[in-house]
Formats: C-alpha cells, structure tokens, sequence
C-alpha cells in the first residue's frame, strides 16, 4: 500500500497516472464494498455496485475540491449509488408484479364482489 497522502494520489490520478487511480482503489475497495454490503445484503452484487461506484468517482474526481475528506466524498458517492440502485431495483419489482397476470386474478374478484360465479 502507497504511503502517499489522498491528495497527492488524487493529483498523480488527475494527471493520468493510473498506477495511483489503482492506489487509490485498493486503499478504499473494502470501504465502497462494505457500504454497498449493507443495502444489497449480496456478494456479488455488492462487489458490482463497488466497481460501478469507483467508475464514478474517477469520472468526477475533479469535482472533488478537499471541502472534506476524500473518504468521506467516496464514501458519499457509493452510499448515493446503492440508494439509486435499490430505488431502481424497487421499481423494477413493482413493474414486474403489475405485469404478472397472475397477480390480479380478475374473476376472484368480481365473484367477491358481487357473489356471483361464472
């Protein structure tokens, strides 16, 4: 593990030095995965989530201007990842169910209603 501070790290990455946007990785890939672990409750899809995470975070390290540490903004960035993803997943389950024809057995209903068998 690099001895080099966020910052300087964060620089070498914005210079295109990919050797230190790898540093920076491994100095944080348990953090993102534990994170993401703790909304998906799944392996697989938590170590998804924590890639999809770090592309994010290179994409718009520029945008990080040291108001706060950089592990905190990391940290930000994949909590608001697993919310958009479970938000995502959630209504993919509510679309799934609204189309399940199974899901809304029509005569049950009307027979309910009105007591009347067909």
């Amino acid at each position: 593990m690099s001895l080099l501070s966020d910052s300087s790290l964060i620089s070498f990455c914005l210079k295109g030095r990919q050797r230190y946007c790898r540093q920076i990785y491994e100095r944080y890939k348990r953090l993102v995965t534990s994170i993401a672990w703790k909304y998906v409750k799944n392996d697989e899809t938590a170590r998804d989530i924590t890639q999809e995470a770090f592309l994010k975070v290179f994409k718009n390290l520029e945008k990080f201007k040291g108001n706060s540490l950089f592990k905190t903004w990391l940290a930000k960035i994949a909590v608001n990842h697993c919310l958009d993803y479970v938000k995502k997943q959630s209504e993919m389950a509510k679309e799934d169910s609204l189309d399940d024809p199974d899901m809304f057995n029509t005569q049950d209903i009307c027979e309910k209603k009105t007591g009347i068998q067909s």
